[in-house]
């Protein structure tokens, strides 16, 4: 689907976020914490949405971007397409760890990298974070 694209000049301080009108969101069965794929063209970025009830914010029709997501994508005027995203894998790795059970160095490397590129919410990170905690890392990793 397409939006026309609302630059709100605020910035997440790293994560990338677009908002949506709450009866926008609702009607394409978008839900706060939801990953999109926006896509200008050749330019694309993954943001995670969060919605408003307010029109003078963000109208119907119209996705806001974050600063964060504006800087990836340098639109300044038109529409950006919308579409799906799929959670990052690490995303089922950090439950696993959270479940107490044991992550290969490979799992690791996949985890830190969605940090290390922002693929991740807080909210995943100290997930992730917990799991260690709770469950440690196991001493094999090599």
């Amino acid at each position: 689907m397409r939006f026309r694209v609302k630059k709100l000049h605020l910035s997440t301080g790293n994560l990338c976020v677009a908002v949506l009108n709450y009866l926008d969101a609702r009607e394409l069965t978008f839900h706060r914490g939801d990953r999109v794929r926006l896509k200008k063209g050749r330019k694309e970025a993954v943001a995670v949405i969060d919605t408003t009830n307010s029109e003078k914010v963000v109208p119907r029709g119209s996705i806001g971007l974050m600063d964060e997501v504006d800087n990836r994508l340098r639109i300044h005027t038109g529409y950006v397409e919308v579409m799906h995203e799929p959670l990052p894998g690490s995303v089922e790795l950090i439950k696993k760890k959270l479940d107490g059970k044991t992550l290969t160095y490979n799992d690791y490397v996949e985890v830190i990298h969605d940090i290390l590129y922002n693929k991740l919410t807080s909210l995943e990170l100290a997930y992730f974070v917990s799991g260690i905690y709770l469950n440690r890392i196991n001493n094999s990793l090599s």
